[in-house]
């Protein structure tokens, strides 16, 4: 006879299970609502029924999918209508300078390419699924690029003025002459900076099509007498010039992992005495606990054999291997969860 006996039990280990999985539910709405635009429509508050009517849906189950985005803070309540939250509009209207949408439409795509075959990966590898994410990676079409360039500018100007504070903070911020934004895509990171300082120009490099938009939207917004965008590839191409002061990456150096050394010491020499070089990218301790979501982010690709992820302290070591002097480093809340901003000086002389 079975005997019930009192356990240990942590009262909160299986809600939290259950939260987590209620979330992850959550997902095919919001990627719904961006896929049809829906929050364009709701920057003025819209009964269910006129909601209904404009989208093409059936009235009876719209009101359920709009209490789903109301429960995740998407939207409000206007009496009976509902309207989208202030940040909705900011970040995923067609309009907004700040507009994500495709960024998230995008992500949200490649991750469910792998996610929703997870038994077909564990069984098999993977291979299916390698060859789909290659294929889209490859990306040998130009217009490809700069589609997927102009996609990350809303997302880009967004995290830039998150972190603009702490590079503001710098020391030597006032003494900036000249940066690069390396890897930079659509130059965002690089307009705010630039923008902020009262003399420093700015040079974007990235591969020849993304360089080709980039210049683009730098002149969209007025700034190319101070910025410039740079055709290269900064893993493969033998320098990447001389004469900065701040060279910036913000997640490209993933696509570098393993090949820091050579990268590095191309920064290392492209930065005039006493410059600073700046990594801001997603990094997890070795627990694998405190950033989950980047865990989370991460092991889609990582079991297609894409090892993508660095450990809290990868980069700043690789920093101090390549000759940096000085390496300091903090954890920065972003879109995404935590991430690792590592700071790294070369000696004045």
């Amino acid at each position: 006879m079975k005997k019930i006996e009192q356990l240990d039990i942590d009262s909160n280990f299986c809600p939290n299970i259950w939260n987590q999985i209620y979330r992850h539910m959550q997902a095919p709405f919001f990627e719904l609502a961006i896929k049809t635009r829906i929050f364009d429509l709701l920057d003025e508050p819209m009964s269910t029924q006129d909601l209904a009517a404009a989208m093409g849906f059936d009235t009876a189950s719209t009101k359920p999918f709009l209490d789903v985005l109301l429960s995740m803070g998407l939207l409000e309540l206007d009496g009976e209508r509902y309207v989208n939250h202030p940040q909705v509009s900011l970040f995923f209207t067609s309009s907004s300078l700040l507009s994500q949408l495709d960024s998230y439409q995008t992500m949200l795509a490649m991750h469910r390419g792998i996610v929703d075959d997870l038994e077909d990966v564990l069984k098999n590898g993977g291979q299916k699924q390698r060859a789909a994410l290659s294929g889209e990676q490859a990306m040998k079409d130009e217009a490809k690029w700069s589609r997927a360039a102009r996609a990350l500018l809303g997302g880009g100007l967004h995290q830039a003025q998150l972190l603009l504070p702490h590079i503001k903070a710098l020391p030597e911020w006032d003494s900036f002459e000249k940066m690069m934004d390396l890897g930079g895509g659509p130059g965002a990171h690089c307009m705010v900076f630039v923008s902020q300082h009262p003399r420093m120009r700015g040079v974007v490099f990235d591969q020849k099509a993304v360089a080709a938009e980039a210049r683009k939207i730098i002149s969209e917004h007025g700034m190319d007498e101070r910025i410039t965008a740079q055709a290269g590839d900064y893993i493969e191409d033998s320098d990447l010039g001389v004469g900065y002061d701040f060279i910036w990456s913000c997640a490209t150096l993933n696509f570098a992992k393993g090949r820091l050394a050579p990268v590095f010491a191309k920064i290392r020499e492209a930065l005039n005495p006493g410059g600073v070089f700046a990594s801001f990218h997603p990094a997890v301790s070795r627990s694998g606990r405190e950033a989950w979501q980047m865990v989370v982010g991460f092991a889609p690709y990582a079991m297609l054999g894409m090892d993508m992820q660095f450990y809290d302290d990868e980069i700043a070591q690789a920093m101090l291997a390549a000759g940096f002097q000085s390496v300091q480093s903090k954890d920065i809340a972003s879109v995404h969860g935590l991430q690792r901003l590592d700071l790294a000086r070369k000696a004045k002389a």
